[in-house]
Order: structure tokens, then sequence, then C-alpha cells
């Protein structure tokens, strides 16, 4: 006999989805909806197009270990008909409720901090997993004025007026010195080089010029000069920029910290909801200050004040592993195997070295370029160096973010 599945309206009148018997089907208006806000409506794989609020995208996200269906299914039933209320609702539940933090990493953040000071893009900078560009005074001249005839450097809200006077006096005089340094040297680089005829290749002669004479004389701007710098990062990562930010012992950073919870709060409120609670963000900041605060007071206790290691720039290997290249090899193969690392480590052991070496370069296989980057063992080898050098050198080590333990001592006039 013919049977006709029962189908039942769904109690909030939702014309994108229905209950069939026991599980969950999408109309033909369901459909329609879905082709307006992913790439493919039906696929195993597709990508949610800008039309889609991330909010609710997150949300539906987050209800993945929950439920067992489709997320579009999720979508559709949960969000498509209430908006971005109801998707507020589940993140301030899954997020500042419980502290489910791998949903904050669901919906990302585009924004940029204008006029901080390179001594302050460095701590912007601080966090790995963001993406940063910076205005670069590699290409740039940086000897223009603004509006009120001032040269580009960051100038503290906090110093008094004498201070203020001989700050500014200082900066405007290294700012005029850089002036005259970078065009006499821009002069005397396209004298050397001589100008090309062709219009096109006479645009990228004199960006190429400009950019030698940028590169040479930038290490003569201080560390007040004003940048600005891009950021995309996920809300994980933008509430632990705040935090970093406001548990900073200058101004600058706090101010910039709260500027930047004030503007995200706009885009994506209900993922910062707790950056600021005095039991959850305001105790991280309070706990983050006053252990640097403790242990600066340990360090005037019980170090030498100076170092008798002198300033000149230098580098030092202080630690690294492996100590010999050979115990990095049972690392290599272990994913091809079925065997303990001990195993591996025995097995190595019997190999000679010419099947060693074999091992090392089908593994490094062959490499077109820079791009094709070997496997994951490769991450096991670690060094630890000391580095003395001037704060251009710093800055664009410090461009290297994904490493470990990278800290930097504070800057001092000697």
């Amino acid at each position: 006999m013919y049977h006709k599945a029962k189908e039942e309206v769904m109690e909030n009148k939702n014309p994108y989805i229905k209950k069939v018997d026991d599980r969950l089907q999408i109309t033909k208006a369901g459909r329609d909806y879905l082709d307006q806000i992913v790439t493919d409506s039906t696929g195993q794989v597709y990508a949610f197009y800008g039309k889609a609020s991330p909010l609710m995208v997150a949300a539906a996200m987050a209800r993945l270990s929950r439920r067992g269906s489709d997320t579009r299914e999720i979508y559709l039933d949960e969000f498509a008909m209430t908006g971005d209320k109801d998707a507020s609702g589940l993140i301030h539940r899954v997020v500042t409720a419980y502290g489910d933090d791998s949903v904050q990493q669901l919906v990302g953040l585009h924004f940029v901090v204008e006029d901080a000071s390179n001594y302050r893009t460095k701590v912007l900078e601080w966090g790995r997993f963001a993406g940063y560009l910076e205005q670069s005074t590699r290409y740039i001249y940086y000897d223009q004025k603004n509006e009120a005839g001032e040269y580009k450097y960051f100038t503290p809200s906090n110093l008094d007026r004498k201070m203020v006077g001989q700050y500014k006096k200082t900066n405007d005089e290294i700012f005029a010195l850089y002036s005259r340094m970078v065009r006499q040297l821009t002069d005397y680089v396209r004298a050397k080089t001589g100008q090309p005829k062709d219009e096109k290749e006479r645009m990228a002669w004199n960006g190429a010029t400009r950019a030698q004479a940028c590169d040479a004389i930038r290490p003569v701007l201080p560390i007040c000069t004003k940048s600005t710098v891009g950021i995309y990062a996920s809300a994980q990562a933008v509430e632990s920029l705040i935090l970093n930010l406001l548990a900073d012992e200058l101004q600058e950073s706090r101010i910039i910290g709260q500027q930047i919870l004030d503007e995200a709060r706009k885009v994506i409120p209900a993922f910062l909801e707790r950056a600021d609670k005095p039991d959850r963000g305001g105790a991280t900041t309070a706990y983050w200050a006053n252990t640097r605060t403790a242990l600066r007071h340990l360090s005037d206790k019980y170090l030498p004040a100076k170092s008798k290691a002198g300033k000149e720039e230098s580098v030092e290997l202080l630690d690294f592993w492996p100590k010999y290249e050979t115990e990095l090899l049972p690392h290599l193969l272990f994913a091809e195997s079925n065997l303990s690392s001990k195993e591996l480590e025995r097995a190595f052991a019997t190999l000679s070295e010419k099947q060693k070496s074999q091992v090392f370069k089908s593994y490094l296989g062959t490499r077109l370029n820079r791009r094709h980057k070997p496997g994951r063992a490769f991450e096991l080898p670690h060094y630890l160096f000391e580095v003395v050098a001037d704060y251009g050198t710093f800055r664009d080590l410090q461009r290297h973010r994904v490493v470990d333990g990278w800290e930097w001592q504070r800057l001092g006039i000697d």
C-alpha cells in the first residue's frame, strides 16, 4: 500500500524547513534561500557568502556538537527566521557563560589602528594567530608633515609641559635630519643608475630607487614614529590582544586596547562580552599586570643593575635540539610506520649511514621552491638565540611571529 509520509508544519511556521516523520527536510523555499547564502546548497563542501551574517554562521557552527544535522539545516531551522538576536543569545551562552573559546575562533574581524608608535606596533603584533600588515618605512618617505605642520611621531599625553617641549624639539631635529639624508641618498642612487627612457620602466625605477634610499636611512627614525597597522584576527585573537594591551604599563597601549574593544563591539559584540567583566577579562589583565610588577621587583632586588656584556651587536646560540641530526630520524618515519618511538630509535640504530641519508633525502623530496615545505617532523628542532641589535633589525626579526618563547627587553637610553 502506498503510504504518504506525514508532514508536520513547524511550530514557528518556518517556510524553509519541514519535519517529515522524524527528520528535517529542506523545502523549495529553503533551497532558494540557501542559494543566496551558500556556494552549494546540496554538495558536501560549501562556503558561506557574505550575505549570511557572520554571527549566525558562527552560531550555526557552534550547534554542530549538539545536533547531527547538516549545518545548512541548522541554519534554516534555528536562525534563518530569527536573525542575529537569537544567534547572539547562543553565543552568549557558549562563550560568555560557559567559556567555550573554540566558538570565538569561528568569526573574524578586519580592523585598523592608525598612528600607533613603532614601539606600540610590536605589541599589537604580539599574537601568533592573526594576520598583520604594517605601513613600511622601507618604501615610503616619512618626512611629510600633517596639516598642523607636525612630523609623524607619537607624543605621549602624560608628559609634563617642559618635557613635551624638549621631546618635540628633539624629534623635529631627527626627522629633519632624516629628510635631508633620505632625499639626498635618493638623488645619489638615481644619479648613479640613470633614468630609463621607457615610461613603465621609469615608474618601476622611481619606486626601486626610493625604496633603496628609504631602506638605508630608516634606522635614523625614532621608535616614536607613527605607523598604521591592519589586522585580521579571530574573535579569540582580538580578545587576547585587547587584554594584553589593557594590562600593559604604558598609557598608549591601554588607550588603544580600549579603543579596539569599543570598535570591535560594534561589529561582533556577542564575542567580546567578557573582555572587561571584572571577574573575567578584568581578572586576566590584573593577573598579567601584577605578575609583571612582581617579577620586575624581584629582578631589581636580586639581579645586578647593569649588564657587563656590553651593548655591541651580537648573536649567540644558547641552546638547540637535536644535538645530532640523527636524533630526528625516528620522527621522519613515525607517521609511515606502526612502531612506537622507542622501537623506531632501536631500528634506526641498526641502519647504515647511507640508509639514514636516504631517509633524510626522501623526507625532503624534490623541492622546487621555498614554498614546498617538508613534513612536520622538521618543526621539532628548536634553536634558542639571544640577539643584541638595533631596533630596525629587531623589527624585521619580529615579523617572523610563529616562534616559541619570543621575548624582548625594555628599551633604554644606553
